[in-house]
């Protein structure tokens, strides 16, 4: 008798459990939030600059829906890439907003562009105030290669257009001869794109914060465009002549109000 009762309790039990994990609602679903997108690679192994480094170092959307890079030597004058303001032949290049430290709402006017070159040169519609302006090199460079310090908004593994500026320290490929029209990086550099038109510095001290000349512009790559060689300093004048009383530091200027050291 005490086996059959037990025997009937025990079937109670599993009944009841049974019965219990059967009405029972399914766990929860925790939700999370998706993870933030890791930055990319911008200028490759580069590092995050502050604006305040390189207040003259600006952006703007190019022609193609990508951003670019490019640099004030001036309140009224802008250098970047010609890939980045080029239209089909016989069109102006047309004006643009470009974002500047410190002072929203400027613009562009008409470049002056050499597809050679891949370069551009633009006035400044809305003078720049209240920064100092970067310098271009005019001192032939050390063929045997110098240290140049790379800039640029470059892009995020998403796309284009991450809007950080990052900077990195490398050097120019050493050369034989007249220096090129393009330079070639040293081994391991790389640009993205965003950095385009981004100006590459040579150091004339250890700091980066220090003297420094705009001795490059980022073209491709694996490559800067010179600025000091007969062709380019012909298209700097070029446009020069036709913009009278516009400022260019280190080319027509060394005003230390408006001038970097």
């Amino acid at each position: 008798m005490q086996q059959i009762l037990f025997s009937l309790a025990v079937m109670a039990f599993v009944a009841c459990n049974e019965a219990s994990s059967e009405s029972a609602s399914p766990p929860a679903q925790v939700l999370r939030a998706p993870a933030p997108p890791q930055e990319g690679i911008a200028i490759v192994n580069g590092n995050k600059a502050e604006w305040a480094e390189f207040p003259s170092t600006c952006s703007f959307i190019a022609t193609d829906g990508g951003r670019c890079t490019c640099v004030l030597l001036g309140p009224q004058v802008m250098l970047t890439a010609e890939h980045c303001v080029a239209r089909p032949p016989g069109e102006n290049t047309g004006s643009g907003s470009i974002r500047v430290f410190n002072q929203p709402g400027t613009r562009h006017g008409d470049c002056l562009v050499d597809s050679a070159l891949d370069l551009a040169i633009c006035e400044v519609s809305d003078p720049v105030e209240d920064i100092l302006f970067e310098r271009l090199n005019q001192e032939p460079l050390n063929a045997s290669g110098s240290p140049l310090l790379l800039t640029g908004f470059g892009c995020t593994e998403q796309g284009i257009g991450a809007g950080q500026l990052r900077k990195r320290l490398t050097t120019f490929t050493a050369f034989v001869g007249p220096a090129p029209e393009t330079l070639p990086l040293g081994e391991g550099a790389q640009l993205c794109g965003g950095d385009s038109g981004g100006p590459a510095y040579i150091l004339l001290s250890n700091d980066h914060n220090g003297p420094r000349r705009v001795a490059a512009i980022n073209f491709q790559n694996f490559d800067v465009t010179n600025i000091f060689t007969p062709l380019a300093t012909e298209f700097i004048s070029t446009w020069a002549s036709t913009h009278q009383g516009i400022s260019i530091c280190g080319f027509n200027t060394s005003d230390a109000h408006i001038c970097r050291k």
